[in-house]
């Protein structure tokens, strides 16, 4: 059993100790719906995504404490879907890649704070599946492994 709350109908809003708003979110009919934002104790906005009937659906963001981005992607019927990039706090790309249905798919990037290429993972209903590549700091190739559903080809 959950420790959430239910509520039925309007908006609801949590605040932090320091009495800054931490959660904003609305419900129908016991559903949450339309936007939900979370904040920082400082204030900044943490994430905000929207609703409907209950599940994700549609944009949404995730930001450091700093303000900074720090994810972006589309939920769709509850389900990560499509491009998601992440970043790291000094704004550089952390990952990138696609999901289907919620579970990885296709090539993903993964980078070093540098910028730098760190991985190359290839995802297939959520497994590792092909070529994987790890990369140094400096961008040299340090490993190769082979992955067939999730499992290191050795």
């Amino acid at each position: 059993m959950s420790n959430e709350k239910i509520y039925k109908d309007g908006i609801h809003e949590e605040y932090h100790p320091n009495g800054l708003l931490k959660l904003r979110v609305s419900y129908e009919k016991g559903n949450r719906v339309g936007l939900r934002e979370g904040y920082h104790d400082n204030g900044l906005l943490w994430f905000t995504g929207n609703y409907e009937f209950g599940k994700e659906d549609g944009p949404w963001e995730t930001y450091y404490k700093n303000g900074e981005l720090r994810s972006r992607g589309v939920f769709k019927n509850g389900n990560q879907d499509g491009l998601w990039m992440g970043y790291h706090e000094n704004s550089h790309l952390r990952y990138q890649g696609n999901f289907k249905t919620g579970k990885e798919d296709g090539l993903w990037e993964y980078f070093h704070q540098n910028g730098r290429l760190k991985l190359k993972v290839n995802y297939k209903d959520g497994k590792q599946n092909g070529l994987w590549e790890e990369y140094d700091q400096n961008g040299q190739l340090n490993s190769k492994r082979n992955y067939k559903e999730g499992e290191w080809i050795k």
